[in-house]
């Protein structure tokens, strides 16, 4: 069975199956057919006529080997109405070249046959008009062929008409089934392509964010106006943040490590901006713990809304706050510049992707609460408990 992923989408490559098995059974009609062909030729009246039956049956098996190898899928509406035509001419020369007594029952009559596998493989047109056609004249060109036989009996014939007409049509029904199984899973790929291609996304603006912004500060004309601890922080957080940057670029993993204290996660974060007047508050929640993975998390997040409002604030001062309860962790940050209307104000990178999708990735709440000429709060919460 081929990969049908090899072939772009998984309707593609369930049809360019379904054509490999529509062929393989019309191929295979004609490997039944052959050994009758020399018995044929010799009680036919018209010989010549005969050899031309069993060619164009052959000849119409390799059209359709021939388009479903170029098409890679069954045959389309306009092959089917060709083929129909053929069919019909089959069973007109079969009235000509098969002895009354060998239209039922035996491979020198092959039209039944070969009208059977015809229709298996036209029961996957994509037309119902074309198909419902083919419904009719098909079997009553069938009915006509065996009717005019020296002797047959009415269940044999109506046998016949049932099988031609209720296998296709079950054989449809299949594949218009499994069609549509795999147009769902095309549309599912798609969206979960979408989803991942959201999601990188996400997480590049999440890892590059802080960096572009450190990167613009070390790249200002007025940096030589900053004293030598401000600019020693920048190079600090510069470091900082390549090396967040090179482990997204890389996919390397954050280097595992024994719980860190968030105390030391807010004062490292708040050292790297000795140009702010920051007042840290930490000791009610100095016992607080973290995984790794959240203190990389909080870190990144206050390193962007220090930013902010290192940028944008105009702050005089900024309380960074810790503190826990009942097994609740809470630290907050609240500068008092220039604010924002939250209703009408949308986020930026640094508060949608680094600060709140980020952290509800490590289950930490977020809200952000600000309001013109009075400053802005952030507040985190997360749960204190023993690590696994």
């Amino acid at each position: 069975m081929l990969d049908p992923t090899a072939l772009g989408s998984v309707r593609a490559g369930l049809w360019w199956n379904i054509g490999l098995l529509v062929a393989a059974l019309r191929v295979g009609t004609v490997i039944q057919m052959l050994p009758s062909l020399p018995l044929a030729v010799r009680s036919s009246e018209r010989p010549a006529l005969t050899v031309l039956a069993w060619t164009l049956a052959l000849a119409l098996t390799a059209v359709l080997c021939v388009g479903v190898a170029r098409n890679k899928r069954p045959p389309y509406d306009q092959m089917a109405l060709f083929e129909t035509v053929a069919m019909l001419a089959l069973f007109g020369l079969g009235f000509l070249t098969v002895a009354p007594e060998d239209r039922v029952g035996n491979w020198v009559a092959f039209q039944p046959a070969y009208a059977l596998s015809l229709m298996i493989g036209l029961s996957v047109l994509t037309s119902r008009r074309v198909w419902l056609l083919v419904l009719v004249l098909i079997p009553t060109a069938d009915v006509l062929f065996c009717m005019s036989a020296e002797s047959v009996d009415l269940p044999t014939l109506i046998g016949n008409v049932l099988t031609l007409v209720v296998l296709p049509t079950i054989t449809r029904l299949a594949f218009r089934y499994t069609t549509r199984i795999a147009d769902l899973a095309d549309e599912s790929a798609a969206r979960v392509a979408e989803f991942a291609r959201r999601e990188e996304e996400r997480r590049a603006q999440a890892a590059m964010h802080n960096g572009a912004a450190v990167m613009a500060l070390l790249a200002r004309d007025d940096l030589d106006r900053l004293d030598a601890g401000a600019r020693q922080a920048l190079r600090v957080q510069a470091r900082t943040e390549t090396e967040r940057m090179r482990r997204y670029l890389t996919g390397d993993q954050l280097v595992r490590a024994d719980r860190r204290a968030l105390a030391a996660v807010a004062e490292g974060a708040a050292a790297g901006f000795p140009d702010l007047r920051i007042d840290l508050i930490t000791d009610l929640g100095a016992h607080v713990l973290v995984s790794p993975e959240q203190a990389e998390a909080v870190s990144a997040a206050l390193t962007s809304i220090l930013l902010n409002v290192r940028l944008h604030a105009g702050a005089q001062r900024v309380v960074l706050h810790l503190d826990e309860e009942d097994g609740i962790w809470t630290l907050t940050l609240h500068d008092d510049g220039v604010g924002f209307d939250v209703a009408t104000v949308r986020e930026g990178v640094g508060l949608r992707e680094v600060v709140r999708a980020e952290l509800a990735r490590q289950q930490i709440a977020v809200a952000i609460d600000s309001m013109l000429g009075t400053g802005t709060t952030v507040v985190l919460r997360g749960t204190h408990q023993e690590l696994r």
